[in-house]
């Protein structure tokens, strides 16, 4: 029984809190005002670099939205408040644009490098929980997430109001991201590591099997493709023209199909049994296309063209490898 209300009550807490914060990112939503507009022409008008600040847990907030201006196609980085103040102010210049993230809006560590920041020149936009705090009022821009109460049974762990400021950070990213028409090319440009950028960046050409390759002519017999597809070792013969353009392909499965129905294979020409105008991906296409496509289409090759004229088979097991496909 006693074991029965612990698990009642840890769900009734974990419940709450997403409750919490859910409802103020919900009211937060209601406030967006014209001074949301201000902050993002003053982002996307900034000459230099976008410089995110705070301490705490507001610093670690600020980290991930630096990081996700940076990744999103405006250039930024995080400054400890705290370390600003000890030299590294040198690493924001003139033409930069400072964030200032504090809940309270009378942090010390903050308020401390803002007469520097005034000197340089650089605009400040301040996201704080109290409108008319010192950070508020220096200001050039200030975004308000107010929390009366945090989402902690003590009421004194910064959660709603992080969730919020962070929330404030991604929405000001996805808005500069169309503003600045960033695509998923640019993307990518910023994420050339990892499954993410493989699936943005790499090419069917990267993966595309060029060599040995099972052709068949158009007027080539049944028995001759299996003889080419056995000496090649792949689960199927491309049927080509003279000019090498694709006009069909047998599988292992068309060769199933054939035996139990008995085909006379030693003098059938291939271009009577073939599947006409197979399924094609063109060299230059991401090789997330060609996996997409194979999974909807349950095939294990798929026939690589340029210019109209057949090139190579991408194997589903090529894709595998490099985990586009399970």
């Amino acid at each position: 029984m006693n074991k029965l209300y612990k698990t009642e009550s840890i769900i009734s807490d974990i419940v709450h809190v997403l409750k919490s914060e859910s409802l103020a990112l919900k009211k937060l939503a209601e406030t967006v005002d014209e001074s949301y507009v201000e902050a993002i022409n003053c982002i996307n008008n900034c000459k230099g670099r976008v410089v995110v600040t705070g301490v705490g847990k507001s610093g670690h907030i600020g980290k991930k939205i630096a990081a996700t201006f940076a990744s999103t196609g405006t250039p930024s980085f995080f400054v400890h408040a705290d370390e600003a103040a000890h030299g590294d102010l040198g690493m924001i210049l003139e033409g930069d644009m400072v964030i200032c993230l504090s809940h309270s809006g009378e942090s010390e560590e903050v308020l401390r490098i803002i007469p520097a920041l005034k000197r340089k020149n650089n605009k400040i936009i301040v996201i704080t929980g109290k409108r008319n705090s010192t950070l508020a009022k220096c200001a050039d821009v200030c975004l308000i997430a107010e929390v009366n109460v945090e989402a902690d049974p003590l009421d004194l762990a910064p959660m709603k109001s992080t969730t919020m400021a962070l929330a404030i950070g991604d929405a000001l990213a996805s808005s500069l991201m169309k503003l600045k028409n960033f695509t998923k090319d640019d993307f990518a440009m910023n994420h050339p590591a990892g499954l993410l950028g493989l699936k943005l960046t790499l090419k069917v050409s990267d993966l595309v099997k060029k060599d040995n390759l099972p052709i068949v002519d158009l007027g080539q017999s049944i028995r001759e493709t299996i003889m080419i597809m056995a000496h090649c070792h792949q689960g199927c013969a491309v049927v080509v023209n003279k000019e090498l353009q694709v006009k069909g392909i047998f599988t292992e499965g068309d060769l199933c199909r054939l035996l139990r129905e008995k085909y006379e294979i030693e003098n059938t020409p291939i271009n009577e049994v073939m599947t006409k105008e197979p399924i094609m991906i063109d060299i230059d296409q991401k090789a997330s296309d060609a996996a997409e496509i194979i999974a909807r289409r349950g095939i294990n090759n798929l026939i690589v063209v340029h210019n109209g004229q057949f090139v190579g088979l991408l194997h589903v097991q090529s894709l595998v490898s490099r985990g586009f496909l399970g």
